[in-house]
């Protein structure tokens, strides 16, 4: 799946989890947070991190902030 289109499922995600449908600021807050965890777990991996996957999410990252 490309960086644009997971950054919009992740949005899209977070906000139909808002009871108010005018909330798509909060939703991006979250799948932001979401991104920020998943790229932190991915710099303490004990075998290190793979530089495609954390460009990868930096790229989902870059695309949310977008929207």
């Amino acid at each position: 799946m490309k960086a644009k289109e997971k950054a919009t499922k992740l949005v899209r995600k977070m906000y139909e989890s808002q009871s108010n449908t005018e909330e798509l600021y909060d939703a991006k807050q979250c799948a932001l947070i979401c991104v920020d965890e998943i790229l932190h777990e991915l710099e303490e991996e004990e075998d290190g991190y793979r530089m495609d996957r954390v460009e990868y999410w930096e790229q989902v990252k870059q695309e949310i902030e977008k929207l």
